[in-house]
């Protein structure tokens, strides 16, 4: 993609992906939060919890609530009350 054509919306979601890519964990929860909401990509609670998951990896801790509250809730995952906990 050519940067110059980009909106700002796209933008960012180009150097989000691109740190979340890097391992960024914060970056990976904004990320997992666009396909959560479907903002900028097709939205996918599958994918979002993916994204989520990697950042939780990493003890990002805003991705290990996110994802306790998806396993809780069967969202892109299997509902299991066990890992949720």
């Amino acid at each position: 993609r050519r940067l110059a054509n980009m909106g700002r919306q796209e933008e960012q979601l180009f150097w989000s992906e691109k740190a979340a890519h890097a391992g960024d964990g914060w970056s990976q929860y904004k990320f997992g939060c666009c396909y959560a909401s479907g903002k900028g990509v097709d939205k996918s609670e599958k994918i979002a919890f993916e994204w989520h998951l990697k950042g939780a990896l990493q003890r990002q801790a805003t991705c290990c609530a996110r994802v306790a509250r998806l396993y809780e809730e069967g969202k892109g995952c299997e509902k299991d009350l066990a890992e949720s906990a």
